[in-house]
């Protein structure tokens, strides 16, 4: 969407030799004096009507941040606690319609994710090197050496007529016409009528270059650092028909969120964080029965944390994958990626390795000739490279598990989306552990005196198939 401001009454102005246009201060080497400043602006030079501008992608993220009154980088709640915020932003390359366009969504959210913690990650530690180089010519020097008393008197040897070097000349020039008649033969000309590109290049090389000037700048910066605890706080997803669509995040981390990421990390649950009581998870949880459910779930991407009513701290993450048909084969195909993908979520949010190299050059060429002095060949090359990396060790999710799933029609495309939500805790892990730990435990025989007689039962041998079924049984 284009956003036009219209600036009325815009004049310029020169305060001290500067020329101030909208605000802004431009250097005046000859300031105009104030009876032709005011003649300019009376005939409208000068004067500004309408600056047209447009919302570059991510803004709704910048948006977001800056109705918080947070920044990018550290920021500081009411009690002190330190928290860090980034964003980034990344583009769905598939265009509506297109098969893996379920697909490139998730894509774009991992990309508008790296994007993010490359921004963190060059806030704590950036290395910068950069190497500038500006070259001048004028005219050409003599390749003809100058002339001393010494080379003057030293007589050259000549080219013995019947040498090498002749016959080697004599040969080539015999073996070009022999090729020549062959061509000629064939019917082709061994001379053909230069290309009007090529006539244009041979006569532009041969001009005669009066001055040059050269700049080139290189860039170079490298930064990386180890990541925990980062979490998602907002997601923005813009789609445009016929258009390639965007996806924006706000990631977020704090003490609390590392405190959980080490919890996974190390299977502590003691260093997990405990918080005042909340709300239930379920009403956390976009409800995916409900319309309003179901587009909040189309733009949940990520983990979030949440506080449940008992003070415990829960992550949740959410992932999304294309169904390529409604057959339950391809649903539940669609509802392994996407938990594959919420898992990878929750490892990264665990501990990451993370880095990010990038180089630029910004070069320019000018020249003059001397055939035409009004005329200037100018030239210019720009070129930029960035390689964001993550890697994830291999991390024990003990206690994770799909708390639900859904699948819908994408509003746009009628493609069919399936997506999960992946639940872990600090307590599930605890739990799962210890089913680990009883399932790994041969049970023993109970030592309960038997009467003379008696049969020799045991345990689970009466009753029901239905029997076991209270939840004193499991």
């Amino acid at each position: 969407m284009n956003i036009y401001k219209k600036i009325l009454n815009t004049t310029t102005t020169v305060l001290l030799g500067a020329t101030v246009i909208g605000g802004v201060s431009f250097a005046s080497a000859d300031p105009l004096s104030d009876a032709a400043q005011a003649e300019n602006v009376r005939q409208g030079v000068g004067s500004i009507d309408v600056i047209e501008t447009f919302e570059m992608a991510g803004s709704a993220c910048d948006e977001w941040i800056e109705a918080r009154g947070w920044t990018v980088g550290n920021n500081q709640k009411q009690d002190g606690t330190r928290f860090h915020v980034s964003n980034g932003s990344g583009t769905i390359q598939a265009k509506p319609g297109h098969p893996n366009y379920i697909d490139s969504r998730q894509n774009a959210y991992e990309k508008a994710v790296l994007n993010a913690k490359a921004t963190l990650i060059k806030y704590m530690n950036s290395a910068i090197e950069t190497e500038l180089t500006l070259a001048v010519k004028e005219g050409t020097f003599s390749s003809t050496p100058i002339q001393t008393s010494k080379n003057t008197t030293e007589q050259q040897a000549e080219p013995d007529a019947n040498g090498w070097e002749t016959a080697y000349a004599k040969t080539m020039r015999l073996l070009h016409a022999e090729l020549n008649n062959q061509l000629d033969s064939r019917g082709v000309d061994p001379n053909p009528e230069p290309t009007e590109e090529e006539k244009m290049a041979a006569e532009q090389a041969t001009r005669e270059i009066l001055n040059s000037e050269e700049f080139r700048q290189l860039i170079a910066s490298t930064s990386k650092a180890q990541l925990k605890g980062v979490r998602r706080m907002f997601v923005n997803e813009t789609v445009v028909p016929n258009e390639r669509g965007s996806i924006c995040v706000v990631m977020l981390g704090s003490p609390k969120t590392m405190a959980m990421a080490d919890a996974i990390m190390t299977g502590n649950s003691d260093i997990a964080p405990t918080g005042y009581f909340g709300k239930p998870l379920s009403e956390q949880i976009p409800d995916k029965n409900v319309q309003a459910g179901i587009r909040e779930l189309l733009n949940s991407y990520g983990v979030q944390m949440s506080r449940d009513e008992a003070g415990e701290f829960h992550l949740i993450a959410y992932a999304q994958a294309g169904a390529r048909s409604k057959t339950k084969l391809s649903q539940s195909s669609a509802k392994k990626q996407a938990t594959l993908r919420a898992q990878a979520a929750l490892a990264a949010f665990a501990g990451e390795h993370a880095a990010v190299t990038a180089r630029s050059e910004n070069s320019e060429t000018a020249k003059e000739f001397a055939d035409s002095m009004s005329e200037i060949d100018y030239e210019s090359n720009r070129a930029m490279e960035e390689v964001i990396s993550s890697a994830t060790p291999m991390i024990n999710l003990s206690g994770g598990r799909v708390r639900s799933s859904w699948g819908a029609l994408h509003p746009v495309t009628n493609q069919i989306i399936i997506g999960v939500i992946y639940q872990w805790s600090a307590g599930s892990a605890v739990a799962a552990k210890e089913l680990k730990r009883e399932i790994n435990q041969t049970a023993r025989p109970r030592n309960v005196a038997k009467p003379a007689g008696s049969l020799n039962t045991r345990k689970g041998l009466q009753g029901s198939a239905s029997r076991g079924s209270s939840e004193s049984d499991f």
